[in-house]
């Protein structure tokens, strides 16, 4: 199913754009962030973290591959797989920073460069960007209400007529009517 990006789609390809660029940024210290997701030995060099790395690896996906195909090909399932890969990306971000700001040693040298807060401003922006396209009607999504119900309506309406006659028997059934104080105050009243 094709969305209307409307104006999200410029949003969403200014984020593309600006997370591929960072990645010739400075991403942990001089090592830009195209070496972390290709796992290459300037990475290796900076201590990069696991949780750096998913973010990247992530972030491309979600961002760099999912979201640039989403601005182009407008699809739904394509969106979703990009919101969900890139929350995931996000959350791995703020993993990534606490766990190089609590670092000693070799990891506690190197600091994030631009290239890194670059990509988490840029997934920020499509995770941000994504939720009222999925939350909002669109033109197309009366016209399948207005013909949805229909067959539902059909079952609903039996099950509730059902439901009724048998309330409605269970009322006048004489088996099931619970007399038994009338029939007391009768039998009283004959005793007296």
């Amino acid at each position: 199913m094709k969305m209307e990006l409307g104006s999200a789609r410029w949003v969403l390809g200014i984020a593309s754009i600006g997370w591929l660029v960072a990645l010739f940024l400075p991403f942990v210290g001089d090592i830009p962030g195209w070496q972390v997701l290709a796992v290459g030995e300037g990475a290796r060099s900076a201590d990069t973290k696991i949780t750096e790395y998913v973010f990247v690896w992530l972030g491309f996906l979600g961002v760099g591959v999912c979201t640039s195909l989403v601005t182009v090909s407008r699809r739904f399932g394509m969106a979703t797989a990009a919101w969900m890969i890139s929350t995931v990306a996000l959350v791995s971000s703020l993993l990534a920073v606490w766990l190089r700001k609590s670092s000693t040693g070799v990891a506690g040298t190197f600091q994030h460069g631009p290239g890194f807060y670059l990509e988490v401003v840029a997934v920020l922006l499509v995770v941000l960007t994504y939720i009222p396209l999925f939350v909002r009607k669109t033109a197309v999504a009366p016209e399948l209400l207005r013909n949805q119900p229909s067959e539902i309506d059909a079952d609903i309406a039996d099950a509730q007529l059902n439901a009724t006659r048998t309330h409605q028997e269970q009322e006048t059934n004489p088996l099931l009517v619970d007399d038994r104080r009338a029939n007391a105050a009768r039998r009283h009243n004959r005793s007296n």
